[in-house]
């Protein structure tokens, strides 16, 4: 927005313009739009420093064929265009999408005779995370696009269910047939299970058969390749130029992003607080402590960073205002932004590598696990810097040991080094067991492992007692072998947005392995997780009763020492570690302390355990060692 004053220097005509803007000036290059009513026809280059220092660049005349001229004509007139320009980054996506507006123009002009037709491809795949931020982009793309097509939506996960009664192909054609139709397709990687091929003939079909019909599909990279190199001639339609991604956010997209986003809200920030956020996200990014790898981070920042102070202050400060009740109620200030909320969006790899080498023992997984992690930083750098053929890498894990050795809790942590890495979008953990996976009937093994996948999509996926699956080679009927050939196409994926972890005793899991030649190879890292000694279990009690904050008096530690070396000479495979202990606290010692202070009346030591209370807990415990079954 701007404002010019024309003067005279001799001769020569100067145009001074005062150019303000409702979003902050961050460092980077902005382009400002000349136009003379209504039409644009020069623009202007300014750059700002990180100092602050504003340079004014080059002024050139704008082409009616390029597409800044485009969005400058016509972004004020269409509301969806203007949806699109306001989304926070995703310049590649914006500018491809002005560029079929244009040939949709030129397509105006060619029905009235006065140019040849423009047809280029138009099927398009988008690369995303998901989610409902990036539906709405696309969607408000495509009404940029393809103005004069109507949308329609093909959820495949829920086509090809085994519960339904609908013929797949009916469903697709109800959906599709049509004129001049913009079809999204979502969950397409569901097509690589169970009625997976009736759909893709059926969407083959229609596309031979419907001349002006569009499909956009949408998901992430791993995904959509491996479906391509299932069903090449589906997705070989669309054309490279029309495959997008969703980039990370620069500063200024992730500021502006941020702005916009409060005006949805009818909110605003203040001056002060605009400096702060501007300051606050150029150190954290810097120092990686915060990562804006897409556009849901901007609603995921207000949500978490700035709505709960904000709140909490309009709910403590909210009378007495009334002479500028407005502006108080709209505007944010400095120190409703909380940057220790965003601490945990992504974690730190030095955090992350801390807590593991924080836990007790396990020092072979505590190696492999910082091996791995200075490998994929190293990869990730180069991978940044544009330097070699660094790719994402494949790190499927094979866990083995007995229960309680810290399988689940490693994996949970190695979820966040792997998301701080880049390599997991998302970096939770989706635990799974046979009975979650293997179905009763046909078809409802290859159904869960489908629901499963889309949930451990950007996740590490961690299948416990993995070797019920499939042991052994007698009997291929079992639907357990369903299970493992679905994670196959996962396993064999270069990249997968995706960590498959298979846990259980490493006898059994051994057997499985060889029993299947195919998944051996898939697993790169393969952790044993030893059994805890003593001295480690009695650790890990210690650290579980400062927890409770309860004391522990030193003839009754060196009781409990005794108890603990009595458990683990025992050497029984079902002999729970880690959890024995925790479990021994919760069920017997702590039970027994509390007992002595509310039964017995005794208060003296009510938040220290004697050696008394020991004794009464090794009283109910097994005694002796584990007799070997004879027989059957």
């Amino acid at each position: 927005m701007g404002n010019a004053a024309k003067t005279k220097a001799g001769n020569k005509g100067v145009a001074r313009a005062i150019v303000q803007s409702a979003y902050a000036w961050t460092e980077g290059e902005y382009y400002c739009f000349v136009r003379h009513n209504g039409v644009p026809f020069a623009k202007i280059t300014i750059s700002i420093s990180s100092e602050g220092k504003v340079m004014v660049g080059s002024i050139e005349t704008m082409e009616a064929s390029s597409p800044l001229y485009l969005m400058a004509r016509r972004a004020d007139s269409i509301a969806k265009m203007q949806d699109l320009l306001n989304a926070a980054g995703c310049r590649n996506i914006k500018e491809r999408g002005l560029l079929f507006h244009r040939a949709y123009i030129h397509n105006l002009l060619y029905r009235r005779g006065i140019v040849s037709d423009i047809t280029p491809c138009k099927h398009h795949i988008f690369y995303g995370k998901g989610g409902k931020q990036e539906e709405q982009l696309i969607e408000d793309y495509a009404c940029c696009a393809f103005p004069n097509y109507t949308q329609a939506e093909i959820d495949i996960a829920e086509i090809n269910c085994s519960c339904t009664t609908i013929n797949p192909a009916d469903s697709i054609k109800e959906r599709i047939d049509g004129d001049r139709k913009v079809v999204f397709i979502r969950n397409a990687n569901s097509m690589m299970w169970l009625n997976g091929k009736i759909i893709v003939r059926a969407l083959e079909e229609r596309l031979r058969n419907l001349d002006d019909l569009i499909l956009i599909f949408h998901g992430t990279e791993s995904e959509l390749r491996r479906l391509e190199d299932t069903y090449p001639s589906l997705l070989n339609i669309v054309s490279k130029e029309n495959r997008l991604s969703f980039p990370a956010l620069s500063i200024t997209d992730a500021v502006h992003g941020i702005q916009k986003a409060l005006e949805s809200k009818d909110l605003k920030l203040s001056a002060t607080a605009e400096r702060k956020l501007v300051v606050g996200l150029t150190r954290r990014i810097a120092k990686s402590n915060l990562a804006i790898d897409g556009i849901d981070f901007c609603a995921s920042f207000i949500e978490r960073a700035i709505m709960p102070r904000f709140c909490n202050r309009m709910f403590a400060d909210g009378e007495g205002k009334e002479c500028e009740r407005m502006k108080f109620l709209t505007t944010i200030e400095p120190d409703d932004i909380d940057w220790s909320s965003t601490d945990n969006m992504v974690a730190p790899l030095a955090e992350s590598l801390g807590e593991i080498n924080g836990m007790v023992g396990l020092k072979s997984v505590k190696d492999t696990i910082t091996a791995l992690s200075m490998k994929a930083a190293f990869d990730a750098k180069r991978r940044k810097e544009g330097k070699g053929n660094c790719a994402t890498g494949v790190y499927h894990m094979i866990f083995t040991g007995n229960p309680g050795t810290g399988k689940t809790t490693i994996a949970k942590k190695l979820g966040k080094i792997l998301h701080s890495l880049g390599i997991l979008s998302k970096g939770d953990v989706v635990m799974a067991e046979r009975s979650t996976i293997v179905g009763r009937f046909i078809g409802q093994t290859e159904e869960n492992m489908q629901q499963l996948l889309q949930q451990a999509q950007g996740n590490v996926l961690f299948i416990d007692e993995a070797y019920t699956l499939c042991d052994t080679t007698d009997d291929r009927k079992d639907y357990g072998y369903r299970a493992i050939e679905c994670l196959l196409t996962v396993l064999a994926e270069q990249s997968p947005d995706m960590v498959v972890i298979l846990a259980g005793y490493e006898n059994d899991m051994e057997r499985m392995l060889m029993a299947n030649q195919g998944l051996k190879g898939r697993f790169p890292y393969h952790l044993k997780f030893d059994d805890y000694d003593a001295d480690e279990l009695m650790e890990i009690g210690m650290r579980y009763l400062n927890a409770y904050d309860l004391d522990i008096t030193p003839d009754a530690k060196a009781k409990l020492k005794d108890i603990i070396e009595q458990q683990t000479a025992r050497h029984e495979r079902e002999f729970s570690n880690a959890r024995w202990m925790e479990q021994l606290i919760d069920n017997s010692i702590i039970p027994t302390l509390s007992e002595r202070i509310f039964m017995q009346g005794d208060t003296t030591n009510e938040s220290t355990i004697t050696t008394a209370d020991i004794e009464k807990v090794e009283a109910k415990l097994p005694q002796g060692k584990a007799q070997k079954k004879i027989g059957f």
